[in-house]
């Protein structure tokens, strides 16, 4: 699955042009332009314009990339993807005391999981299942004017990771219950990202985890319930960037410690790209990939980092 930087200005104007249409002018300001504008839209469009983040689809893909559905080693079947991409349904705006505002994100991952059994030279035998997941992020703002112009009167200063999960009519029985990051440093590891609650975890928006090129990034996270599940890890998520997917392991090979814990792990080497990523957990329950029968199932968090510029 193969991101391009076509899609990002698509996405992005599709969904200022929806909360545009969906928002009163009740209530407005004045803006520079002559235009009616309330702090509430311009919130809106802060974390929708915020595209170093908002542009990172870890979870989406194209409906006819069969040859990058696999994982990096064979799986039974042989390779699976989603397919589908993400749209905004709304954003929520709770501004408390007129200076600090908590903006809520909610976008739509509506498509299908495509399995392919199996390969020929020529061509792909595969099948679809019908897929509906729910987006979720956060992030938070603060007031730092009060001129005419309500975009410049705000500013994001923190967010949180990404929450995926299926919604009706699919099942939700699997997701994450914790997700560790780490920077390998010898044989020491620095802690970098703890995750138990996605949506009330922040990093501050100019100060996201940070990582350098040649570093090792390790995850060990684990699931809400025992039971079979295909558990992948999706180390560095950009568009303009190759999608890896890499499976954690509960195999107690390092980075795993403990065979059969229900703790999976990976690691990757971070490359020599610098800029904002995401790092993804995603837990699909086993039958969704492994029973032709049994509908998607599915869970995960995306957490934003930095990988800095070497000088």
């Amino acid at each position: 699955m193969i991101r391009t930087k076509a899609m990002l200005p698509v996405f992005l104007v599709l969904s200022l042009a929806f909360l545009w249409a969906g928002c009163s002018e009740e209530g407005g300001t004045s803006g520079v332009n002559g235009s009616s504008m309330t702090d509430e839209l311009a919130l809106q469009q802060l974390i929708l314009q915020d595209g170093e983040i908002e542009g990172l689809d870890a979870w989406g893909g194209d409906e006819n990339a069969l040859g990058g559905g696999g994982l990096d080693e064979p799986i039974e079947p042989i390779g699976w993807h989603r397919w589908g991409r993400p749209h905004v349904n709304s954003v929520r705006v709770e501004i408390h005391g007129d200076t600090f505002a908590v903006i809520t994100r909610f976008a739509a991952l509506n498509g299908g999981l495509r399995v392919i059994t199996e390969r020929t030279d020529s061509s792909f035998i595969y099948y679809d299942k019908p897929m509906f997941n729910r987006l979720v992020r956060v992030a938070h703002a603060v007031r730092v004017g009060h001129g005419p112009d309500p975009l410049r009167n705000w500013r994001i200063v923190a967010v949180s990771p990404e929450d995926m999960m299926s919604v009706e009519p699919n099942p939700h029985t699997v997701w994450p219950v914790f997700a560790d990051f780490f920077r390998r440093v010898g044989d020491e590891l620095m802690p970098i990202m703890h995750i138990r609650d996605p949506l009330h975890t922040f990093f501050p928006r100019d100060h996201l985890p940070l990582l350098h090129p040649g570093d090792e990034l390790i995850v060990r996270t684990a699931i809400n319930r025992p039971g079979p599940v295909v558990a992948v890890f999706h180390p560095c998520v950009r568009p303009d960037r190759p999608h890896l997917r890499l499976p954690l392991r509960d195999d107690g090979m390092f980075p795993d410690e403990i065979a059969g814990d229900g703790v999976f792990a990976a690691s990757f080497l971070i490359e020599d790209h610098h800029g904002v990523f995401l790092a993804a957990v995603d837990f699909i329950e086993g039958g969704t990939i492994h029973d032709s029968e049994m509908p998607y199932d599915a869970g995960g968090w995306a957490v934003p980092y930095r990988v800095a510029e070497e000088m």
